[in-house]
Protein backbone atom coordinates (compact mmCIF):
# COMPACT_ATOMS: atom_id res chain seq x y z
CA UNK A 1 0.00 0.00 0.00
CA UNK A 2 2.89 2.72 0.72
CA UNK A 3 4.59 1.37 -2.34
CA UNK A 4 1.06 2.48 -4.76
CA UNK A 5 1.51 5.94 -3.28
CA UNK A 6 4.48 6.78 -3.23
CA UNK A 7 4.53 5.61 -7.02
CA UNK A 8 1.25 8.09 -7.02
CA UNK A 9 3.14 10.78 -5.51
CA UNK A 10 6.25 10.32 -7.83
CA UNK A 11 3.72 10.87 -11.03
CA UNK A 12 2.21 14.18 -9.65
CA UNK A 13 5.59 15.64 -8.88
CA UNK A 14 7.14 14.34 -12.60
CA UNK A 15 3.68 16.31 -13.71
CA UNK A 16 4.16 19.16 -12.34
CA UNK A 17 7.77 19.52 -13.33
CA UNK A 18 7.14 19.00 -16.79
CA UNK A 19 4.09 21.74 -16.49
CA UNK A 20 6.54 23.75 -15.38
CA UNK A 21 9.10 23.46 -18.42
CA UNK A 22 6.00 23.41 -20.83
CA UNK A 23 5.51 27.15 -19.73
CA UNK A 24 8.99 28.03 -19.89
CA UNK A 25 9.14 26.86 -23.32
CA UNK A 26 5.88 28.63 -24.70
CA UNK A 27 7.37 31.92 -23.25
CA UNK A 28 10.33 31.14 -25.09
CA UNK A 29 8.03 30.38 -28.45
CA UNK A 30 7.30 33.67 -30.77
CA UNK A 31 3.73 33.44 -30.65
CA UNK A 32 2.29 32.67 -34.17
CA UNK A 33 1.14 35.71 -36.55
CA UNK A 34 -1.82 34.72 -38.36
CA UNK A 35 -0.71 34.42 -42.66
CA UNK A 36 -2.75 36.64 -45.06
CA UNK A 37 -2.52 34.99 -48.45
CA UNK A 38 -2.87 38.11 -51.22
CA UNK A 39 -2.14 36.88 -54.72
CA UNK A 40 0.92 37.52 -56.55
CA UNK A 41 1.48 40.87 -58.28
CA UNK A 42 3.52 38.67 -61.28
CA UNK A 43 2.80 35.44 -61.58
CA UNK A 44 5.82 32.95 -61.36
CA UNK A 45 5.90 32.15 -64.90
CA UNK A 46 5.74 35.80 -65.36
CA UNK A 47 9.05 36.30 -63.02
CA UNK A 48 10.81 32.85 -64.46
CA UNK A 49 10.74 34.50 -68.01
CA UNK A 50 11.68 37.85 -66.53
CA UNK A 51 14.93 36.94 -64.69
CA UNK A 52 15.28 33.92 -67.37
CA UNK A 53 15.86 37.04 -70.21
CA UNK A 54 18.52 38.85 -67.38
CA UNK A 55 20.37 35.63 -67.54
CA UNK A 56 20.49 35.13 -70.78
CA UNK A 57 21.45 38.75 -71.62
CA UNK A 58 24.45 38.13 -69.09
CA UNK A 59 25.50 35.33 -70.65
CA UNK A 60 25.17 36.78 -74.40
CA UNK A 61 27.45 39.43 -72.84
CA UNK A 62 30.29 37.37 -70.87
CA UNK A 63 30.33 35.33 -74.13
CA UNK A 64 31.10 38.09 -76.49
CA UNK A 65 33.32 39.06 -74.01
CA UNK A 66 35.28 36.04 -74.56
CA UNK A 67 35.17 35.79 -78.13
CA UNK A 68 36.59 39.51 -78.06
CA UNK A 69 39.45 38.22 -75.87
CA UNK A 70 40.12 34.66 -78.32
CA UNK A 71 43.59 34.90 -80.39
CA UNK A 72 41.64 32.99 -83.13
CA UNK A 73 38.14 34.43 -82.95
CA UNK A 74 36.84 35.22 -86.57
CA UNK A 75 35.33 38.18 -86.77
CA UNK A 76 32.11 39.27 -87.97
CA UNK A 77 29.97 37.15 -90.25
CA UNK A 78 31.89 38.21 -93.21
CA UNK A 79 34.69 37.43 -92.26
CA UNK A 80 33.20 33.46 -92.31
CA UNK A 81 31.96 33.99 -95.72
CA UNK A 82 35.32 35.46 -97.19
CA UNK A 83 37.46 32.30 -95.05
CA UNK A 84 35.05 29.50 -96.59
CA UNK A 85 35.18 31.73 -100.50
CA UNK A 86 38.71 31.32 -100.44
CA UNK A 87 38.35 27.43 -100.28
CA UNK A 88 36.76 27.73 -103.95
CA UNK A 89 33.15 25.54 -102.79
CA UNK A 90 35.25 22.96 -101.76
CA UNK A 91 34.58 21.35 -98.21
CA UNK A 92 37.28 22.65 -95.18
CA UNK A 93 39.80 19.89 -94.87
CA UNK A 94 39.38 17.42 -92.28
CA UNK A 95 42.92 17.32 -90.93
CA UNK A 96 45.75 19.29 -90.84
CA UNK A 97 49.25 18.32 -91.24
CA UNK A 98 51.77 19.67 -88.90
CA UNK A 99 55.82 20.17 -90.06
CA UNK A 100 58.00 17.36 -89.62
CA UNK A 101 60.65 17.52 -86.13
CA UNK A 102 63.95 18.11 -87.09
CA UNK A 103 66.10 15.15 -87.67
CA UNK A 104 67.75 14.48 -84.64
CA UNK A 105 71.21 14.76 -84.27
CA UNK A 106 73.65 10.98 -83.60
CA UNK A 107 74.17 11.67 -80.19
CA UNK A 108 70.48 12.37 -79.77
CA UNK A 109 69.70 9.23 -81.00
CA UNK A 110 72.15 7.79 -79.02
CA UNK A 111 70.64 9.04 -76.01
CA UNK A 112 66.98 8.02 -76.98
CA UNK A 113 67.65 4.25 -77.76
CA UNK A 114 69.64 4.10 -74.73
CA UNK A 115 66.56 5.12 -72.43
CA UNK A 116 64.51 2.98 -74.26
CA UNK A 117 66.74 0.25 -73.67
CA UNK A 118 66.63 1.18 -69.87
CA UNK A 119 63.55 0.91 -69.68
CA UNK A 120 63.26 -2.34 -71.38
CA UNK A 121 65.69 -3.85 -69.17
CA UNK A 122 63.69 -2.86 -65.91
CA UNK A 123 60.56 -3.82 -66.93
CA UNK A 124 62.62 -7.45 -67.26
CA UNK A 125 64.00 -7.61 -63.70
CA UNK A 126 60.55 -6.41 -62.61
CA UNK A 127 58.40 -9.50 -64.55
CA UNK A 128 61.44 -12.18 -63.27
CA UNK A 129 61.32 -10.75 -59.56
CA UNK A 130 57.06 -11.10 -59.58
CA UNK A 131 57.77 -14.99 -61.29
CA UNK A 132 60.41 -15.64 -58.40
CA UNK A 133 58.01 -14.80 -55.87
CA UNK A 134 55.21 -17.30 -57.05
CA UNK A 135 54.88 -20.52 -54.11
Amino acid sequence: HILANFIKLILRISKFFRSLREEDASKDLVKRQEIISQPLQTSLEEELDKEGKKVAAAQRKAAEAMLEEMEYAVPGEGAWEAALSKLGGKTPPASISLPKRKAMTPAAKEASKDEQENEKGSSKKRKNHRASNKF
